[in-house]
């Protein structure tokens, strides 16, 4: 056979065949076989013919020498050998030589899945967690390192979690020499390096730890599915500083192994794959510095605004922000409407951490600035947080002002009106009597306006006052965490137009102009404004709202001044005053001045006049200031003033010369004026009627206040009619007469002297005489137990102080007695008087089983009246009190109550016109309450029930519920024998007047309180009747009652304008009682003229009480004076309680003009924005 070398030279191979022999037993022998030789020897393997091998596994060749690929021995795995016997492994593997396909190459790394990192602040004592830091990678997979940045400086406990797998390609194919294979992941580990930045510029301090994971399976038994590393270092000391870097970075190792069998023993080798690895870095970049403004740019502006007071939308702008380590991340811009504190009344935000508007931009998107629109009129911060990466902030803060519809309004109440205040104050500041003449001697004009201009937006939400610091909010929201937010001084808005000073202003005004023309045509050529910048002249102090200066005029110039208000806004506005000028006093005819002795008057019943002729030709005559003087001791017994009103415009004819003058302001005036005055006012005492001389002196003024004086003598008193005119009753008439009485009325004639009381003596021809005393005021007296057709002379007689009238003597015969037997109808009247006394007595039965009649009056007993009038009295009634009288309620009304349901308990008090009781009303719901009934007074007439059926119409139609108004329960109208009645609430603490009067003894803060709380409860209550078209008309503290709590009830009002509405208060004659110390002064006369201002001018009066704690008002005044007082200008003082506020109010309150007062809803408004709240019966009225 021929072998052929591997260099291909051919061999000769020797075949040799060996016959063996065996031998028996026996000895015998015999060919057993014939055995082959191989020439090379078969190394691994044997020869199985000659020169023919039989390789061993694992082996090929002819001689079996050498090693098969892809055998146990040669393994390809994974992978195949080619035609020409060479191993390709499968794709993903490498190696050579041993490491056949026992390498991973670079695609076939491990997926990192899940990596987590926690940096935790653990207590060393207690284990309890402080904080925490964690974070999850993520793009795990990726060898990008994340990078992410803390401002937290305090970790001593790292954990770090990663997950991984490793998916390897499918094996198609498995060979038989390979028993087994498995890849997966095989090993994890964690690396820190931590470094910082050296103290030296450049120097990198490093500091490194290396973690394995205690999971590792090793290659021997690799993770097929998901490997998970959990790495804790609970003693984590290295310190954290500003500028650290820490990087962990984990890996992941994948690998496997193949089994081999050893095809020859049949034993196996394991051989291990080398893997590839994973890697995930994150690093964490350490910043505890704030950011900066770059002291390279001093003079950059670090937060403004466009415009800090402006009508429309402003820019947001910032520059020159920097950050040392981080870097800037972000600006969010904040903004807050600012609210007045509570204390100081300074602007500041009511709560920093939540803005009405917030945000947010990336510092890399940062095109343009923002800009804001409000949404409101307001004073607004805006706030800049500047963030850096590692969310250090720092902020700043500006403010703006911002209306988009900003205007000045004029208040032309009676305070705050422009006034001349050097001209008069008598004149109604309109007449000065100071000149200037061109070389500047003499007085200025000063010219006030406080209060008349006002910025009511600005003022109300006190928009212009100082502005609080940013307030610092360092807020613990664990144990660890603060959360700090805090505007450095030096990035507060210091500076600029609107800055934390706030800005001075007066009623929101921050500029005064004025211009003034004069003219002497009454201001007829000085009506249009100046147009030119050059006529106003600013007013330098402008904070006190008056300016002072002088030009030259003369008597009878007219000066008109204008005043231009400018708020911060830049809005404007204008008004004017006029004052004339006059230095000359008025002059007096003395020839034409005289008295003029018993003259009729409307006002007097004995009466005479003054005759005065004066004449004032630049500022005509105001007023007549007139005393009479005792001539004997000085003193002074009447003073008086009467004012003169101009006759009539020039427009309605010039005065010929005889009747007066006209003067530039188109007032003309008669020459000839008049005072009335009263001839009781002479009365003197008897022994000096003949001696005492009277001087009358007169003061007369013109419109600029001078005066020119003139006395005149009064004597001969005697003749002035009513001096010494003592007289007695007159007209004395029967009004009714018996055989046993006599009622006779008379009138009282007007005197000059006061009447003590009246002496009436009856003297009979029989010889029998009664002697009678009356009282002063009485105008009809009853005369019984007279004896009957007896003739009787009466003499009346009227007693004074000093004398007594001449005797008035009257004469009547008493008629004959009637006959004592009864007629057949007089029986049939006895009859029918005992049937009705039986029903009496059955219906009393009836009330006291029922409980009605306990505690009440005694409603049906008779009263004997000997006399009365032949015709009965005629109530006049308003149109209301007959529509509500008569009203027409359909069906059963809401507010009726059953009889039975009401038991009058106590009688509390009696008026003209009702009773009022303390009752139980016993409700549908079976409870019990107190309540008040106000029931008519017994022997009701059918007006009086007209009357009641009117007030309970009215409260039940009209008046409706409010806790500040007294609430109407209902009415009771099947009871005849007492007719129609009320139920109301009852007060407990009685009425607001005697509540004031206790409190006097300590007046404790708690007292002061209710106070301010009270006036606001009865300004809703009016407000109330006012929304309900009610006018009150006799609103008083006595008409204001007080439940148990003290909650005010306005009372006291009804359907009439007539009748005095307080019926508790005492039984006086049916003519119309006015409380004139309450009312306004166009009601001194008739309260037919009531409005709702007029109940405005009352509740001042009211407030007044309150204050004084209900003291009578106009202390130390008669009311019969008060009208002349208060027509003048008089106002009452500021009560010790009041505040300047609540004066103020009392003040507008008491306006002459009804309109110049407030509305009850202003007053309202206006208290609850300041404050988040038995005087003799002449005090309170005088007869009409």
């Amino acid at each position: 056979m021929k072998y052929v070398h591997s260099n291909n030279t051919p061999e000769i191979v020797v075949r040799i065949f060996f016959i063996s022999y065996r031998s028996d037993l026996l000895g015998k022998s015999y060919r057993s076989d014939m055995l082959a030789q191989c020439w090379p020897r078969c190394q691994n393997g044997k020869c199985i013919n000659p020169g023919e091998c039989k390789c061993d596994p694992g082996y090929t060749g002819a001689s079996c020498g050498k090693i098969k690929t892809c055998s146990f021995l040669k393994p390809c795995f994974p992978g195949r050998c080619d035609r020409n016997s060479k191993c390709v492994c499968a794709d993903g593997f490498t190696g050579s030589g041993t490491q056949k396909c026992k390498l991973l190459n670079s695609q076939q790394k491990p997926e990192i899945t899940k990596c987590t990192t926690k940096l935790i602040n653990l207590h060393r004592v207690t284990n309890k967690e402080l904080y925490r830091y964690v974070t999850d990678s993520s793009s795990p997979n990726e060898t990008e390192p994340d990078r992410m940045w803390s401002n937290q400086d305090r970790f001593n406990f790292i954990n770090i979690y990663f997950e991984g797998r490793y998916d390897p390609p499918e094996i198609e194919t498995v060979p038989g020499y390979i028993n087994g294979f498995r890849f997966g992941v095989i090993s994890g580990r964690a690396d820190i390096r931590h470094t910082k930045i050296g103290r030296t510029e450049g120097d990198v301090v490093t500091e490194t730890k290396a973690y394995t994971c205690s999971s590792s399976p090793g290659n021997r038994y690799p993770e097929v599915k998901t490997f998970s590393c959990n790495i804790t270092d609970t003693d984590y000391t290295t310190s954290f500083e500003s500028g650290d870097n820490v990087t962990i970075t984990v890996t992941v190792n994948n690998g496997g192994y193949r089994e081999v069998k050893n095809l020859r023993t049949g034993g196996y080798n394991i051989q291990y794959y080398s893997g590839q690895l994973q890697k995930k870095s994150m690093i964490f970049r350490f910043d505890y510095g704030k950011p900066y403004l770059k002291s390279s740019t001093a003079n950059t502006k670090y937060l403004y605004l466009s415009q800090e007071i402006t009508r429309s939308s402003f820019r947001i702008n910032w520059e020159g922000w920097d950050d040392h380590v981080s870097g800037i991340f972000q600006y969010t811009w904040q903004v807050f409407r600012l609210e007045p504190n509570k204390y100081t009344l300074n602007l500041t935000e009511k709560d920093p951490l939540n803005p009405m508007h917030s945000s947010t931009i990336l510092k890399i998107n940062l095109r343009e600035f923002p800009t804001y629109t409000p949404d409101a009129p307001g004073m607004y911060s805006i706030v800049l947080e500047v963030s850096d990466q590692a969310n250090n902030t720092m902020y700043a803060r500006s403010l703006v002002l911002y209306d988009s519809n900003p205007f000045v309004t004029i208040n032309d109440d009676e305070n705050n009106k422009i006034k001349v205040e050097s001209a008069e104050e008598e004149s109604d500041w309109l007449w000065q009597s100071t000149l200037d003449d061109e070389t500047g001697t003499g007085s200025p004009i000063r010219v006030s306006w406080r209060g008349h201009f006002t910025n009511k937006i600005l003022v109300d939400k006190k928009l212009l006052n100082p502005v609080n610091p940013f307030p610092q909010v360092r807020r613990k929201v664990s144990e660890s965490k603060t959360i700090e937010k805090i505007v450095p001084p030096k990035f507060e808005d210091n500076n600029g137009k609107r800055s934390l000073k706030g800005i001075e202003n007066i009623h929101g005004i921050v500029r005064f102009e004025y211009a003034f023309k004069k003219d002497h045509r009454g201001g007829s050529d000085s009506q249009n404004v100046p147009t030119k910048s050059s006529d106003w002249d600013e007013v330098t102090e402008f904070m006190r709202e008056e300016v002072t200066f002088t030009t030259a005029r003369s008597d009878g110039d007219t000066i008109r001044i204008w005043i231009k208000a400018f708020d911060v806004m830049g809005s404007s506005n204008t008004d004017f005053v006029t004052v004339h000028f006059d230095s000359s006093p008025p002059a007096i005819t003395d020839k034409d001045t005289l008295i003029e002795k018993n003259q009729d008057s409307t006002t007097f019943y004995y009466s005479s006049r003054i005759q005065i002729s004066v004449y004032d030709r630049e500022s005509g005559i105001k007023q007549i200031r007139w005393k009479f003087v005792y001539e004997d001791t000085d003193e002074i017994f009447k003073t008086g003033v009467t004012h003169v009103h101009y006759t009539k415009e020039v427009s309605d004819g010039e005065l010929s010369p005889q009747e007066g003058v006209c003067i530039t302001t188109r007032q003309c005036f008669l020459y000839i004026q008049y005072v009335h005055f009263d001839n009781c006012w002479l009365a003197v005492p008897k022994s000096k009627l003949n001696s005492q001389v009277i001087r009358l002196e007169l003061d007369v003024y013109n419109q600029a206040m001078l005066s020119t004086s003139k006395t005149l003598t009064i004597n001969n008193l005697k003749s002035y009619k009513g001096i010494e005119d003592y007289n007695g009753p007159l007209n004395l008439t029967v009004v009714g007469i018996t055989d046993t009485g006599v009622l006779i009325s008379w009138e009282k004639m007007p005197t000059c002297y006061n009447i003590t009381y009246i002496t009436v003596s009856a003297n009979s021809t029989t010889g029998t005489s009664r002697f009678y005393k009356i009282e002063k005021d009485e105008t009809e007296f009853n005369l019984a137990a007279l004896d009957p057709l007896t003739n009787y002379t009466m003499v009346f007689i009227t007693h004074y102080e000093e004398e007594e009238s001449d005797p008035v003597v009257f004469s009547v015969v008493t008629h004959a007695p009637k006959p004592s037997g009864l007629s057949a109808g007089g029986k049939a009247g006895v009859s029918l008087a005992i049937l009705i006394l039986v029903g009496i007595i059955i219906a009393g039965l009836v009330l006291w089983k029922t409980g009605h009649l306990a505690k009440t009056r005694e409603v049906m007993r008779y009263r004997l009246t000997v006399y009365r009038k032949a015709a009965p009295e005629v109530t006049e009634y308003d149109d209301d009190i007959y529509m509500y009288g008569q009203m027409d309620m359909q069906g059963k009304q809401s507010w009726l109550i059953q009889n039975e349901d009401i038991v009058l308990e106590q009688l509390l008090t009696s008026g003209r016109f009702a009773d009022i009781y303390m009752a139980r009303y016993n409700t549908a719901q079976g409870k019990t309450t107190l309540v008040i009934a106000k029931t008519l007074k017994e022997s009701f007439s059918d007006e009086d029930k007209v009357l009641m059926q009117a007030k309970i119409n009215f409260y039940g139609t009209q008046v409706g519920d409010h806790p500040n108004v007294l609430a109407f329960i209902g009415s009771v109208e099947d009871n005849a024998a007492l007719g129609p009645y009320m139920v109301m609430e009852f007060c407990e603490t009685g009425n607001l007047r005697d509540w004031l009067q206790k409190q006097k003894k300590s007046v404790t803060e708690d007292v002061i309180e209710s106070l301010h709380r009270l006036t606001l409860e009865v300004a809703k209550g009016m407000e109330h009747l006012a929304n309900k078209e009610i006018i009150h008309r006799r609103l008083a503290a006595r008409n204001v009652l007080l439940t148990e709590d003290l909650t005010a009830k306005i009372a006291g009002f009804g359907p009439t304008t007539t009748s005095n509405e307080q019926e508790g208060d005492d039984n006086s004659k049916e003519k119309e009682r006015i409380p004139v110390k309450w009312v306004a002064p166009e009601c001194i006369k008739s309260m037919k003229k009531a409005t709702y201002e007029s109940d405005v001018w009352s509740y001042g009066i009211v407030m007044w009480e309150i204050f004084s704690l209900g003291e009578p008002p106009y202390p130390g005044i008669r009311s019969k004076e008060l009208p002349m007082r208060v027509k003048t200008g008089y106002r009452m003082k500021q009560p010790e309680n009041a505040s300047e506020s609540n004066y103020d109010l009392m003040k507008r309150c008491w306006a002459e003009k009804p309109k110049s007062r407030p509305k009850f809803y202003q007053i309202v408004d206006e208290i609850n924005k300041t404050y988040n709240m038995q005087p003799a019966a002449d005090e309170y009225y005088m007869d009409a």
